[in-house]
């Protein structure tokens, strides 16, 4: 280390009476002087008896106790005094310093490796684990866990569970909200706390991203004493930690990194407790009105045109801070007017015209209101698309209120024969056209789709009325409807809807 460090260190335990650096050098060693050394610039050399030293052939680092060095001597080399009855101590404390300065350079230099070859944040912060004998979690301001070494040495369950799903349990972000409001500018930076809801104790660091608090940096144990590199350590890691999100160029490490965070943990299925912990944490605001669109590419086109490229287009098109990639997809969360019952027709058309020009589909769900629900009009942005797909529909922009009943239907199908969910009249006029050369099916199904409307029905089918009304009384006589019937409409209506959807989705 820096022998100015050492000798800095060292006054601040009180063990200097005296020192001068000529010439700043590090020192790798601590040797006594003795008759055969040959003195070498990165030693600091010991003495506890000048009187025997060679004073033409002074080392260029020297600590020793007694009396002062003659000006002569003392103008051409570096020296620390110390008292004689502390010397001891001194040798002992410079010997820990340059120890523990070699183990942060060892750190330093893995680090840069790890940084060099891609292998994570997690891999430095395992070995920082192990060489400092405790758990070390990177934190955003939601409490998403960003970073953790492995193993997790706190016993408690809630506490291995949550870190196992990504994230601080609600009790400790909660406990990191009130301490960050009432030490609001303190400069204490790492600090030291204990959490006496888990009875944990933690040095944190907090991570300023372009002036923004951006993360938390924690050491978490169940023992108050703290390896005596932790402290140093920690602003490594804030080092780090900056160092790679400034290296990243995706949208993700923007200011809004915490509500993709949670979004995306939202979607992965967090409980409810967690979502409100995070916001609450988080200082997080979200429309009062909103819904779920979800873009993806057509075709495949990688990872990388996703992350990159697409959500850069949408981003520069909606400046949606409520953006994530979730799936191989962009998701955006839209804020609604309260007055208005979707999404504005212009933002519909924008949407349609880049999914025209980057051959892409986009599914739209109902509208929400409250946060926890966002997981499943999620899915209701992806069952739009799916059942768009499925059913061969033309377009680019689907939303989910047109294929609700689809999704219904789809979703008893999964489970029973849906086909026998429809109307009888249906099979029975399929089997008299088959046999009979006729079309009675096609008729009833666009009587069906007018809404039971006789003149529109014989326009679209080219028929006279008269020649409508003899058809109308055969499909009557075999299969006995009564088109006057409000529930016979309905069930009609739902009949050739799930004959669509069969009919589309058939392999």
């Amino acid at each position: 280390m820096l022998l100015k460090s050492l000798e800095e260190k060292l006054k601040s335990d009180h063990l200097l009476l005296d020192s001068q650096i000529v010439k700043d050098r590090q020192v790798y060693d601590l040797i006594p002087v003795t008759e055969a050394t040959e003195y070498r610039d990165d030693v600091l050399y010991i003495s506890d008896n000048l009187k025997a030293m060679d004073k033409t052939q002074m080392p260029a680092n020297l600590l020793w106790c007694g009396a002062r060095l003659t000006e002569e001597d003392a103008l051409r080399i570096n020296w620390i005094r110390t008292e004689p009855e502390k010397l001891a101590e001194t040798i002992a404390c410079a010997r820990q310093y340059i120890l523990d300065n070699h183990a942060i350079q060892n750190l330093r230099f893995h680090i840069m490796e790890s940084l060099l070859h891609g292998t994570g944040l997690g891999t430095i912060l395992n070995e920082m684990g192990d060489m400092l004998e405790t758990s070390i979690v990177i934190m955003d301001m939601s409490g998403k866990i960003i970073a953790n070494s492995q193993p997790f040495h706190i016993a408690d369950s809630l506490w291995q569970e949550s870190v196992a799903r990504g994230y601080c349990p609600p009790f400790f972000i909660d406990h990191i909200r009130d301490v960050r409001l009432q030490h609001e500018g303190e400069e204490d930076d790492p600090a030291f706390r204990y959490c006496a809801d888990n009875r944990i104790y933690y040095l944190s660091h907090r991570i300023y991203l372009d002036s923004e608090l951006y993360a938390y940096a924690f050491m978490i144990q169940s023992r108050p004493e703290f390896n005596r590199l932790c402290s140093e350590m920690l602003l490594l890691i804030g080092d780090t930690v900056l160092k790679l999100v400034r290296g990243r160029s995706t949208s993700a490490d923007n200011p809004s990194h915490m509500y993709s965070n949670l979004l995306a943990d939202i979607f992965n299925g967090i409980s409810s407790e967690q979502i409100q912990a995070r916001i609450t944490a988080g200082e997080m605001q979200f429309p009062k009105r909103m819904c779920i669109a979800m873009v993806k590419p057509r075709y495949f086109r990688g990872d990388s045109y996703v992350r990159e490229s697409l959500m850069t287009t949408l981003n520069m098109s909606f400046q949606r801070k409520h953006m994530v990639y979730y799936h191989s997809a962009v998701v955006m969360l839209f804020g609604l007017d309260e007055k208005a019952p979707d999404l504005p027709e212009e933002t519909l058309h924008l949407l349609d015209t880049i999914c025209q020009q980057e051959h892409l589909i986009a599914g739209v769900s109902n509208p929400f209101g409250k946060v926890n629900s966002t997981r499943h009009y999620y899915n209701q942005a992806v069952r739009a698309i799916e059942l768009a797909l499925a059913m061969d529909r033309e377009g680019n922009v689907f939303n989910y209120k047109s294929f609700s009943f689809y999704d219904i239907i789809d979703e008893i199908g999964s489970q029973r024969k849906i086909g026998f969910y429809c109307h009888p009249a249906l099979a029975i006029l399929r089997a008299y056209d088959s046999e009979n050369g006729t079309q009675l099916y096609d008729l009833l199904k666009t009587y069906t789709r007018t809404g039971f409307n006789q003149n529109q029905t014989a326009s679209e089918l080219f028929l006279h009325r008269n020649t409508l009304s003899y058809r109308k009384q055969k499909i009557i006589s075999l299969t006995g409807l009564d088109f006057e019937d409000m529930e016979t409409q309905f069930l009609l209506q739902c009949s050739f809807r799930i004959d669509a959807y069969l009919e589309a989705t058939r392999h």
